[in-house]
Order: structure tokens, then sequence, then C-alpha cells
């Protein structure tokens, strides 16, 4: 955890199914790799800050990180419980689409129903690009993109939702904070137990004080309160990554620059605890290749189901496939 480039300082890095020779994309690396590569049909995977819809993104899958809060986190360790959510990866939509109908469509309590009765409702066909993403993208992606929007003649307006690093900032003190707290004490009996990376995130997070954490929620709020207004009648549309998945081979300068490029991207949906997804619709030019980017559909909160339903039909609307 703690990583979106998928690499692992103890158990080496899983190959990308997609682009020999790249990145898998984290912190979700092994469940993904092993749905690309045919090794499983369903990957069960976490999402604090993009680690379903970066794997996804990187190795032409399907990702779904859901509404925060939706799926049960007993049992699970937590990375930052503010952000933490379950999610899935596919190689196709209708197997993802089979899974959110089997484990998000239940008889749950009036309570439940209540906060996330919406799961069945159908959403708006009415998008907006969030200018500051579109922005975030490298060009290739970036034309890719505004290809794929052209081509399928979407109902598409462009919003701004305030600079990305306005959230993003925010967000990592928050997520340090909690991280510092769920782990601190195991790290400082287990010295030198993670990667360098991690350590150096970790070592961040243990500097983050009371106040620190109490400013970044109050920074958070409003942000969350604009995100959650801008999707009540629409779904926003962006790349999911700022471009294809790095080379295995990219320094430490040149990943951690990626690094901060997708959180800008990915962080928003979490900040304001909305379902994401990222679909397999973009193919850019890279170093390695032609390589998959994945165009992201989130939506308001509760509407997961339907989310992974429109999603089939804009891959459907776009490829010239039937939806299932």
């Amino acid at each position: 955890a703690y990583s979106i480039a998928g690499d692992n300082a103890h158990y080496g890095i899983p190959p990308n199914g997609a682009l020999p020779g790249a990145l898998p994309g984290g912190s979700s690396s092994g469940p993904a790799t092993a749905v690309a590569t045919g090794q499983a049909d369903i990957g069960l995977a976490t999402d604090t800050a993009g680690s379903v819809r970066v794997p996804a993104s990187y190795q032409g899958l399907w990702g779904l990180r859901t509404t925060h809060g939706l799926v049960p986190r007993q049992g699970l360790l937590p990375l930052a419980q503010s952000f933490d959510t379950v999610g899935w990866l596919t190689r196709d939509g209708a197997t993802l689409q089979r899974v959110a109908d089997w484990c998000l469509s239940y008889d749950g309590s009036d309570s439940t129903e209540s906060v996330f009765g919406e799961s069945g409702a159908d959403l708006p066909w009415r998008f907006v690009i969030p200018a500051e993403a579109l922005d975030a993208a490298d060009a290739a992606t970036r034309a890719a993109f505004e290809a794929f929007v052209a081509a399928s003649a979407l109902p598409v307006e462009t919003a701004s939702i305030g600079d990305l690093d306005d959230y993003l900032v925010p967000f990592r003190t928050v997520q340090g904070a909690e991280a510092w707290r769920n782990n601190g004490d195991w790290l400082r009996a287990h010295p030198g137990a993670t990667g360098p990376a991690v350590a150096e995130r970790f070592r961040a997070a243990a500097a983050v004080t009371a106040a620190d954490e109490a400013a970044a929620r109050a920074a958070l709020a409003p942000l969350r309160a604009r995100l959650t207004d801008l999707v009540t009648d629409a779904v926003l549309i962006l790349p999911t990554a700022p471009g294809p998945a790095p080379a295995r081979t990219a320094g430490g300068a040149g990943i951690d620059a990626v690094r901060q490029a997708t959180l800008r991207l990915t962080t928003p949906a979490a900040v304001a605890g909305l379902p994401a997804l990222s679909v397999p619709l973009l193919t850019v030019a890279s170093p390695l290749g032609p390589a998959p980017v994945g165009v992201c559909l989130v939506a308001r909160a509760g509407t997961d189901i339907a989310l992974v339903r429109q999603g089939l039909a804009l891959h459907a609307l776009t490829t010239g496939t039937e939806a299932p």
C-alpha cells in the first residue's frame, strides 16, 4: 500500500499483462496482474487514492472503486479509513456487472437502503469534464481522450472543480495522519521493514500534527460538497491516469513525478467518497508500444451498479459492440 506504481521492494514487481516491460500500477498490483494475465477472472482490491483505478488503467482492465462505506471493511488492515474502499478488477465489463450485481444488490436494513438505495437507478446521460483534470493529462492522452469524446458524440460540457493541488495536499495530510496512527507502532517495532519510497512517506506522515490534520479536514469539506453537488445530475468523465504505465526501469524521480500527476487525477473522487469506474477505452503511444489508458466515470454516492451499467453502455457505443 501507499504506492500507485505497483513496484514491490520485497517480492519483486508483478508483470503488466497489457504492456510488457511496464509497471503494473498499484497498490493493488497483484490482483490486477492476476486478472490481466488470465490467472483469475476477478481481482479483489482496495482503493484509497487510486489503487484500483490506476492498475486498471495501466493494464487495460475494468476497475470499480465503490462508494466510500458501501462495502464493509471489517477485517481489512486500514491505511486511511476516511478514504479506504473495496473494489474489483475484471477483464470485461459484463463480468464486473455480474460482480457488482451479486455483491451490491441485496435487501438491506432500512438504514442501509436509505443511504445506498440508488444502486439500481439509472444515471443521467450527461457528462462533465473537469477542466483541470484534462489539463493534468499528458499531450498524447489528452488528444486520445478528446478524440474519444468527439467520436462518441456524448452530451459533454466542461466545468471547473478547482486547483487539483487543493484536493491533493489536504488529502495527503489526512491520509498520512491516519496511516501513521494505524501503522506507526508496528513500524517503530520493525525499522527498515518497508521499501525506501514507502518509508519516506511514513516519515512525512509521522510529522503530521493534530493541528495540521484538523486544518486539512476543514479544507476538504467544501471540496467534497462541491463535487457532491456537481454529480447530482451529471457524471464526471476524465482520463483515469495522466498517461500510460511507465517502464519498470524508470528512475525514482520520474516515477515520483508520475505519482504526483496521477494523484491529482484520482484524489478528488476519494475526497468526496464517490464511486469511480475505469473503463479501458483509450490507446496511447508509449516507448514500450501501444498502451492502454482508462476513461474514468465518477457518479453520485450509492449509484455503483448503475455506474457499471453506464460504463457498459458507453463502451458499447464507442466500440460498436452490444451491451450485455
